[in-house]
């Protein structure tokens, strides 16, 4: 068999033509698809073809497209019937929607050229939840044909005609993922993100919420995909079901969802909505009539209730409601249905009349689809959402603290990185809108700046994305080099190392400001570069009433997500180091 190899390289930005050129393989390599080809196909391969494709991180829409052009390339020029074609993405840290764009040009390419297709990749569970491809399978599979997924630890998946067996000599050098207890799910990174916004929400259920679980971050997450996975069977052991029925708020994510899980499982299965209703019925009255029905969230039980006499009324039985989150306060039983849940976040919700955040006078939103939480309008941040997310990342200190980059003594200090990295998102879209409020065209902007230090950096990053600023123009400040700026002069290496500033529209960007000093010495900085400084935008700011009102006399806009007027302290000042 002769197989062509084309290799992803990640350490390469993709430019111009996305140009795929030869390459040399290590012994070591060559004998690897050697080997996975003979335990594949029981056929050795008499000749190798090896090449390398550049891809960054195809971040951009035309960076995915200038990809897949040259995946169309590589067939038109490289690729003859009866060959195997080795794509290999095992150094690529994998994303869904990489395998949704390479699906529909991986059949392409089967039904074109006939060519056998072996996909190496780093996660089998990530291409598992992929749509896209599960479709694609479908199609091969009435065509009589397979794609072949392995991954770095020897697991197999088979998508077309033939069943999803794993050969013997694969089992023997597979290293399955080890499932996680519900402690290490919530330690997840994929977890935190699940509760980005927070606001008054009031769903169709009529019920009072105070964020978003976007089970979308959990589900394209490779460990927690597999806990999910792990939790359905263990209740495929428990309960007996011919027929999966998805509901819920995060349509996409749990339409996705349920396509993995009941193709894993052979198990018919559909989202309710009202273009399958039809289908649905049918399903029921031709036998499928046990029933088990997957959502993202419980709250009272409402929509479920809804969804299981929509089962009842076709003459099916609905054996059970599996979740992926429930709150502290969800209910368990649903018209005699049990609820399985994977996992219980610690918040509650409130019943119509009933509500805290309504008697706190709240701002409500009403929302119909999952988009409808992200939208954070200027009226949407209040001081309950400055502690809760400060409560809920566990990030405020309390005690003598002195930061080391600054001259401050902290009596209560803020851990913002913390914050940011569950909450980044939320707090970008809130300080992106109040830029907009304040008429500042980001056309104009050339760059954003930031001090070196990982807080600042971080709200930088999310903010850059929010307005929609590349991450190149990003400019970070060494503290030390704004303590240098004076009002009269700034030094010569100085000036050289911030070159590029000259004579640009800026935004100075900071997680907190106490004193000033920070933004008087950049200040100082971007007038000797020629600079103009037109807005300083900021998380937190503890600047005293007298700072506060000096500060307004500035000709530049100041915008800030809180304002906590608890300044830190002065070495001179601090009563405990005095």
């Amino acid at each position: 068999m002769k197989a062509k190899i084309l290799k992803l390289d990640v350490s390469d930005k993709i430019e111009g033509k996305g140009e795929i050129t030869p390459i040399s393989l290590e012994s070591e390599d060559e004998h690897r698809y050697k080997y996975l080809v003979e335990d594949l196909f029981s056929d050795s391969v008499f000749e190798i073809e090896s090449y390398k494709l550049p891809i960054g991180n195809l971040v951009t829409k035309d960076e995915a497209r200038i990809f897949l052009e040259s995946i169309r390339k590589f067939e038109k020029d490289h690729l003859s019937s009866g060959e195997l074609f080795v794509f290999d993405m095992s150094e690529y840290n994998s994303r869904v929607p990489l395998f949704d764009a390479i699906a529909t040009t991986l059949y392409e390419l089967r039904k074109i050229k006939k060519v056998n297709i072996l996909s190496i990749v780093d996660s089998l569970p990530l291409v598992e939840i992929s749509k896209n491809i599960g479709d694609i399978g479908r199609w091969l599979a009435e065509d009589k044909l397979n794609i072949y997924f392995v991954d770095n630890n020897g697991n197999l998946q088979v998508f077309g005609v033939s069943k999803n067996t794993t050969p013997t000599r694969f089992t023997r050098f597979a290293k399955p993922i080890k499932p996680l207890t519900e402690q290490e799910f919530r330690n997840l990174a994929a977890y935190d993100r699940t509760t980005r916004y927070l606001g008054h929400f009031i769903p169709h259920s009529k019920v009072h919420v105070r964020t978003h679980y976007d089970i979308d971050n959990l589900i394209h997450d490779e460990k927690a995909y597999s806990f999910i996975k792990k939790k359905f069977e263990d209740l495929c052991r428990e309960k007996e079901f011919d027929l999966i029925l998805g509901f819920g708020l995060c349509s996409t994510a749990i339409s996705a969802l349920i396509e993995a899980l009941g193709r894993s499982m052979e198990i018919p299965h559909n989202f309710i909505y009202e273009g399958a209703i039809n289908s649905i019925q049918g399903a029921i009255e031709r036998g499928q009539k046990r029933v088990l029905l997957i959502s993202d969230v419980v709250n009272s039980g409402k929509t479920a209730k809804k969804q299981i006499g929509v089962v009842n009324s076709f003459g099916g039985e609905v054996v059970g409601l599996f979740v992926i989150i429930s709150m502290e306060n969800s209910v368990k039983i649903i018209d005699g249905i049990s609820v399985y849940s994977c996992t219980k976040f610690g918040k509650t919700y409130y019943e119509e009349g009933k509500c805290l955040l309504c008697k706190l006078g709240y701002p409500e939103r009403s929302v119909e689809i999952a988009d409808q939480f992200r939208k954070v309008f200027k009226y949407d941040t209040q001081p309950l959402d400055f502690w809760e997310l400060i409560d809920d990342a566990k990030a405020f200190r309390a005690g003598h603290q002195v930061i080391s980059s600054v001259p401050n003594h902290y009596l209560y200090y803020i851990d913002t990185p913390k914050v940011f990295n569950k909450y980044g998102d939320w707090i970008a879209t809130v300080l992106a809108g109040r830029i907009k409020r304040e008429k500042i065209n980001i056309k104009n902007i050339h760059h954003l700046v930031c001090p070196d230090a990982e807080g600042a950096r971080l709200l930088c990053e999310k903010l850059a994305t929010k307005i929609k600023m590349k991450h190149e123009s990003i400019v970070l400040i060494d503290r030390e080099d704004i303590r240098k700026s004076l009002p009269t002069s700034i030094e010569e290496s100085v000036r050289k190392k911030y070159e590029r500033l000259k004579g640009k529209n800026i935004l100075l960007i900071d997680d907190g400001v106490n004193t000033l000093n920070t933004y008087s010495g950049f200040k100082n900085l971007a007038s000797g570069l020629g600079s103009s400084l037109v807005a300083y935008v900021v998380f937190l700011s503890r600047l005293s009433p007298q700072k506060m009102s000096g500060f307004e006399k500035e000709d530049i806009k100041f915008i800030d997500f809180y304002h906590w007027p608890i300044p830190p302290l002065s070495s001179g000042e601090c009563l405990i180091c005095n």
